[in-house]
């Protein structure tokens, strides 16, 4: 097995990097060997274009088993408390599109500037694309994603996009992740932890290392599976 996971900040997989560092054998700076599972980290910086450039760039030099996206996002839907890990199966681009004279959002498929069924879009969403037989997918809630370059923090983007997209998270990077991965015929995935419910923006209501705790705490089960 052959796994790369990417992450936008170092952050995000600081305690997983850890664990590897410790019980994995170090081939080179991000790349380990834990028992019979070759891993590579990538870390990309935080947005859709650099996720887009990064993963594009290693896919173009190597093909993996399967590739993940992990990291932490923001929760449309009152269902998932924070710190709640869920297996993202759709994303979109949640904000790439145009205002309207009425302030409207129209989106570049309603534009008429992309096909929404044109490779990799099915319907304007972007799948995830592999199968797994992981425990470690069977307890996760399956949700739907937009992927934006503004994280949601008024109630009118809060409303224009949830009625628009009824997406059950956020976040600034899932959509390129999916994205190159198809471009590459890449075997990928997309894990997130809840560190916020998106609402009117305030920090005080954030809980940051706990989404982080769970996001490692899975991504150590998820690998060890494959040791």
């Amino acid at each position: 097995m052959n796994i790369l996971i990417v992450a936008a900040t170092s952050l995000e997989i600081a305690i997983f990097t850890h664990f590897l560092s410790e019980r994995a054998r170090i081939v080179s700076p991000y790349q380990y060997k834990l028992g019979r599972t070759d891993l590579q980290l990538l870390v990309t910086g935080v947005g859709s274009v650099a996720t887009a450039c990064r993963v594009s760039e290693i896919l173009s030099k190597n093909h993996f088993s399967i590739a993940v996206n992990a990291g932490i996002a923001g929760a449309f839907s009152k269902d998932l408390p924070l710190g709640t890990m869920v297996h993202v199966v759709s994303d979109r681009l949640g904000d790439a599109g145009a205002e309207m004279a009425d302030s409207a959002f129209r989106d570049t498929f309603e534009l008429d500037l992309d096909d929404p069924n044109g490779f990799p879009f099915q319907g304007g969403w972007l799948a995830d694309t592999f199968e797994s037989e992981s425990p470690s997918f069977k307890t996760l809630p399956k949700v739907k994603a937009i992927t934006v370059n503004t994280v949601a923090g008024t109630a009118p983007t809060i409303q224009t996009r949830v009625s628009k997209y009824q997406p059950d998270i956020e976040t600034m990077e899932g959509a390129a992740f999916f994205y190159a991965c198809h471009v590459f015929q890449q075997p990928a995935l997309q894990v997130r932890a809840v560190s916020n419910a998106v609402e009117i923006r305030n920090r005080d209501n954030w809980n940051i290392p706990l989404a982080v705790k769970n996001l490692n705490a899975w991504l150590i089960d998820f690998v060890s599976q494959y040791a």
